[in-house]
């Protein structure tokens, strides 16, 4: 894993080397935080797993920490303002990223990227598995048809399956694609018709 910093803020360093203290790992996959985590873990430093979700959430009150690491740019503000005195470090793969300038003048302090190759399973999320018999539906798709039928908002949704809401914007598309309609509302009545939702 590499890193590039533009400064030194409180509880960062510069180039490679490790940030002691807090630190709180904000990303849309659960599993890629978890794994992050523990990396940390293993250098000393006690960490906080937070879900987009709940930093879009009005009234959320951060965790104190040192240094945030970002899977998500266009959370940058609100990363920003959740800590103001910790340095929030971009992290995902390089084509991801972009750039260490790119990072930083998104308004990051910098970036972490996993060029090296025993950190490239922390960046794969594993692939969403299909639903037997349900004409190429993922897993997560099928939750979300499920929470749709329930009169979930997408808002509602991404807090409930620790999502981002456009990552479930983007799930609830492909799916009705993938039912042939158009709407939220088409898309329930066909799961109805299909026996997906019961």
């Amino acid at each position: 894993m590499t890193a590039g910093a533009a400064s030194s803020p409180a509880g960062a360093a510069d180039g490679s080397a490790a940030v002691a203290g807090r630190v709180s790992v904000v990303h849309e996959h659960p599993e890629i935080r978890h794994r992050v985590a523990l990396v940390m873990q293993d250098h000393g430093m006690s960490v906080t797993c937070v879900s987009p979700g709940a930093l879009v959430r009005p009234g959320y009150r951060a965790p104190q920490a040192q240094v945030v690491l970002l899977g998500d740019r266009a959370l940058l503000a609100r990363a920003r303002q959740a800590w103001p005195q910790a340095g929030v470090l971009l992290f995902g793969t390089a084509t991801s990223l972009v750039s260490r300038a790119g990072a930083v003048a998104a308004g990051a302090h910098g970036y972490l990227s996993s060029e090296a190759h025993h950190y490239q399973s922390l960046w794969r999320p594993r692939r969403h598995q299909h639903v037997p018999g349900s004409g190429g539906i993922t897993e997560i798709q099928l939750r979300i048809l499920e929470l749709m039928a329930r009169g979930f908002s997408n808002a509602a949704i991404a807090m409930e399956l620790d999502l981002a809401t456009d990552t479930v914007k983007t799930h609830a598309l492909r799916l009705f694609r993938r039912l042939g309609v158009k709407d939220r509302a088409g898309a329930v009545g066909v799961g109805f018709r299909l026996g997906l939702l019961s």
